[in-house]
């Protein structure tokens, strides 16, 4: 099957405006949210500071002394580490039952409910998931 190029099939249609070529093109180059070359202002992000959010993550390192622990997170090629602050009042649990930071290994995949500032990521919830549920 032959492939038509976009510019053929817009000059063959009669119904097509001559403004509509151009229209277009203007608007493939306006800057977009949806990619990562456009830079949102603060005040039209969608997650404020503060907010609560969870992460299902993949613990990389954790520090007990630091009261920290480094997560990876992200898909294929989109990977990101991600550091969150584990106050001592946080809730850490495995099937319920009550862990401490040291007990977090890496390789553990773990579900974190914590609020995001500027300077850290509070967590407010560590829970340990199972194993399996992949597809």
């Amino acid at each position: 099957m032959r492939r038509i190029p976009i510019t053929e099939v817009v000059m063959r249609s009669r119904k097509v405006s001559p403004l509509l070529v151009p229209i277009l093109g203007l608007l493939l180059l306006l800057p977009s949210r949806a990619f990562s070359g456009g830079t949102p202002g603060r005040a039209s992000d969608v997650s404020s500071e503060g907010a609560a959010e969870t992460l299902v993550a993949t613990v990389c390192s954790c520090d007990p002394e630091a009261k920290t622990m480094n997560l990876l997170t992200g898909c294929g090629h989109a990977l990101r580490m991600v550091k969150i602050s584990v106050p001592s009042g946080t809730k850490l649990a495995r099937k319920g039952q009550t862990l401490r930071l040291s007990d977090l290994k890496p390789g553990i995949i773990v579900r974190v409910q914590f609020r995001k500032s500027e300077e850290l990521n509070l967590a407010q919830t560590v829970e340990v998931q199972e194993p399996g549920g992949g597809r």
